[in-house]
């Protein structure tokens, strides 16, 4: 995930849209590593927010070593409904929760992204011991890039340059490379 995203945001914003609910569905928001380490079992009122993936768009990287990627974040659901074993009423359950994640993130724009969130699809996990599991992806472009040097080792990498070519003025440093120890 780009280093301006944070799924924190995406933890804090679903919470908060959570709370204007006078019966919510969901009374936590967590975040999980992957769908295995997320306790859908034992927490049926927990709506779970993980990263899915990250794919750049097609083109190449501009000169800046920037990309435009899109990040896929899924929010699992889980719904238990003890009252019914063919899962008719955790569906209507499913279909309320929904609503309710799906009113907190779509348009919706994270700090950090170039447009705001979109759903990308969604699709049933598992139906097992009257628990639903639902899975939702959002996707929002993002603007990867390669980390700033610190200054400490960019000035390293300077001294180092002069060192090996002293007869090139420290002004055009940055227009050799080296290669094998010399400029």
């Amino acid at each position: 995930m780009s280093a301006q995203m944070s799924i924190s945001r995406w933890i804090n914003r679903i919470d908060k849209h959570q709370r204007t609910f006078e019966e919510p569905v969901f009374r936590r928001v967590k975040g999980a590593a992957d769908l295995a380490t997320a306790d859908t079992r034992n927490r049926n009122d927990t709506v779970y927010v993980m990263l899915v993936d990250e794919t750049a768009e097609p083109g190449v990287p501009d000169g800046e070593h920037r990309q435009i990627a899109l990040t896929g974040v899924a929010t699992v659901l889980a719904i238990r409904n003890y009252r019914d074993a063919r899962g008719e009423g955790a569906l209507n359950e499913l279909e309320r929760g929904r609503a309710q994640v799906r009113g907190a993130l779509l348009g919706w724009q994270p700090v950090g992204a170039l447009a705001p969130v979109t759903f990308r699809r969604g699709q049933l996990v598992s139906y097992e011991a009257r628990t639903l599991i639902w899975q939702d992806e959002y996707v929002v472009p993002t603007l990867i890039h390669a980390p700033d040097l610190p200054a400490e080792l960019e000035l390293h990498i300077r001294e180092i340059r002069a060192s090996a070519a002293p007869d090139i003025g420290p002004e055009h440093i940055n227009d050799y490379e080296m290669v094998g120890g010399t400029a």
